[in-house]
């Protein structure tokens, strides 16, 4: 197990986690979402070779249409 910080919020995950699969757990896989992690955006195709690392610091941002 690794500690991670998700928008400000400290969270015990499994140490191989990656972005998408932290996204399918918060149930946000299937919403448009923009992230960092450690201050650094990750582009939507690495979501899923993007492993996540102990200490790391990931802010996830929904993004909302309007009109």
């Amino acid at each position: 197990m690794i500690s991670i910080t998700i928008n400000g919020e400290g969270k015990t995950v499994p140490r191989d986690l990656t972005l998408a699969a932290l996204l399918k757990e918060l149930g946000m896989n299937d919403r448009p979402v923009a992230c960092s992690i450690n201050r650094t955006i990750v582009p939507k195709n690495d979501f899923s070779g993007r492993r996540l690392q102990d200490h790391d610091r990931i802010d996830i941002l929904q993004i909302i249409g309007g009109g």
